[in-house]
């Protein structure tokens, strides 16, 4: 699975360098968050969030197994989270 935050920069382009550049963290911590392996901080979600100009929610970052995308499921996001509930 991606993550939303990685889908959101390979879709602009732009390296974990000019990310981690841009808010102010680590490249190493900007792919294991973007790997779904370290949990960034509310202050650190919210610089990202801005840095993308609100084009993903600090939700979307701090939680991104919860937004699953159409891809990660295997077709239509939507029924398939309907057929689970």
């Amino acid at each position: 699975m991606q993550s939303p935050l990685r889908k959101l920069r390979k879709s602009h382009g732009m390296t974990l360098s000019h990310v981690a550049i841009g808010v102010q963290v680590d490249p190493a911590t900007l792919s294991r968050i973007e790997r779904c392996e370290q949990v960034p901080s509310v202050e650190l979600a919210e610089r990202l969030a801005l840095f993308f100009e609100g084009e993903i929610s600090e939700l979307h970052i701090l939680y991104p197994s919860r937004y699953p995308s159409k891809d990660d499921l295997g077709g239509d996001a939507d029924s398939t989270v309907k057929a689970a509930i």
